[in-house]
């Protein structure tokens, strides 16, 4: 199985976005999943066909948009509001075994119609939260011309990796590729001189724990921890980890 160290190490030694994508396309290749798509699920509105990263037809992303199927897609409207992973098939069975009409059923029918007109006769959507301000993505994959028994097979039995995957993509991705990927992160830099981000450059520059760095810079453990409650704090982030990733993103370590 894929580490996450090792899947953000492959993602974070990318030069480009374009190596950025077949990098996550030969992930995606070992577990049989030809393509993908990528996006933040909590945009305000879906004005263009370009807020996605992935491998889908161009066509199909377009159709999607321009008959305004996320209205109605019945499987954005569950990650919307849950971590769960979801299949179209699932949600398939279910409005074929209910009787009667309901606002969304027509429309969510003809989303999962043109899938298939498409080739994506099956589909699993995983959603993601972002460890910097915690907006939720997306990453959905599917296989063209597999039925839809083994491709649930196949994501089942790799779920737990794909979900690994997913979070390292929207780490290294809004790390790297900030244009593309649309996390709103504020200005910090006014904290570029602060105490507490000489402690965090120095933990990460070093590769140092709490108490390494308290003695290296000559301050107590429980100043260490006071400073990095503080920051984590001004950052909005709820670990270190992800206070290094917004220090990194803001140039507060340059």
């Amino acid at each position: 199985m894929t580490t996450t160290k090792k899947l953000l190490r492959t993602l974070n030694q990318t030069n480009s976005l374009q190596d950025f994508v077949e990098k996550v396309a030969c992930e995606l290749d070992q577990y049989g999943i030809l393509d993908w798509a990528y996006t933040q699920i909590d945009l305000p509105k879906r004005l263009t066909t370009r807020e996605y990263l992935g491998t889908l037809d161009q066509k199909h992303i377009d159709t999607y948009v321009a008959n305004a199927f996320y209205d109605s897609d019945l499987m954005l409207h569950h990650v919307q509001m849950s971590n769960t992973p979801r299949f179209q098939s699932d949600i398939e069975h279910e409005l074929n075994a209910t009787r009667f009409e309901f606002i969304h059923k027509g429309a969510s029918i003809n989303f999962i119609t043109m899938n298939k007109d498409f080739g994506y006769k099956d589909v699993c959507c995983i959603p993601t939260l972002s460890p910097i301000d915690g907006s939720r993505f997306l990453l959905t994959v599917t296989s063209k011309d597999i039925n839809e028994t083994t491709f649930k097979k196949t994501v089942s039995e790799k779920l737990l990796e794909l979900r690994l995957l997913s979070a390292a993509i929207c780490e290294c991705g809004t790390l790297r590729h900030k244009d593309v990927f649309f996390a709103q992160v504020k200005s910090y830099r006014a904290l570029a001189k602060s105490a507490p981000v000489k402690l965090l450059k120095t933990m990460n520059k070093h590769d140092l724990n709490i108490s390494q760095a308290a003695r290296f810079l000559g301050i107590s453990r429980n100043t260490a921890k006071q400073q990095l409650e503080t920051l984590r704090a001004q950052l909005n982030v709820k670990t270190n980890h992800a206070a290094s990733i917004v220090a990194l993103q803001q140039g507060l370590f340059d």
